[in-house]
């Protein structure tokens, strides 16, 4: 992959956490009025088929952020990425991690356990699929840190680890031929 591709994928990547972040503020929202209609009139139980619904919809953040997770992982750290401009280029946006997409997952996690336990009766047992929402949910963020942790401890591909050369022109090379030893059990120096 070319650092463009490595670019583009990272930039989809944050596009795809964006529409996340957005679902969860999205559900927060909605539990501020579901808690206020509560409120107002006593409180409330399943609503049937409007509940179902409403718990179903948990699917799709969960789905989004799991597709975010699969694409990070063949890409590797870009540290010195440069920010994008929205579309006017008055505002800033920040490039897309495997940081910040952990911490999303977080986030996620509050809005999707709070979002398919609403709507249900006091005495109405939890249903599978609302349990299996959580499962996904728990297995996209294991997929990220266990990429993390095996990139950490180099036991990914190269490619996978280290960006490409940049695409520039190329550059006669004019040193000696030199074969430098991985360095990644070396001793420091001091």
């Amino acid at each position: 992959m070319t650092r463009r591709q490595i670019s583009d994928r990272w930039d989809m990547v944050g596009k795809l956490a964006f529409v996340v972040a957005m679902c969860s503020c999205a559900e927060m929202l909605i539990f501020v009025i579901q808690g206020l209609i509560g409120l107002a009139i006593g409180g409330f139980g399943s609503t049937g088929v409007v509940g179902v619904a409403w718990r179903n919809l948990a699917w799709l953040p969960v789905v989004i952020y799991a597709a975010a997770v699969v694409l990070s992982i063949p890409l590797p750290r870009w540290p010195g990425r440069e920010t994008r401009w929205s579309g006017n280029g008055k505002v800033r946006m920040p490039p897309m991690g495997r940081g910040m997409l952990l911490l999303f997952g977080w986030i996620l996690f509050l809005g999707t356990a709070l979002h398919v336990l609403s709507l249900r009766g006091q005495d109405e047992p939890m249903d599978d699929a609302s349990g299996y929402v959580i499962v996904a949910w728990a297995g996209a963020v294991a997929l990220l840190l266990l990429r993390i942790v095996l990139g950490t401890l180099r036991l990914l591909p190269r490619s996978w680890r280290v960006l490409p050369p940049d695409d520039g022109p190329p550059v006669a090379d004019t040193r000696p031929d030199v074969v430098i030893p991985d360095q990644r059990f070396a001793p420091k120096d001091g």
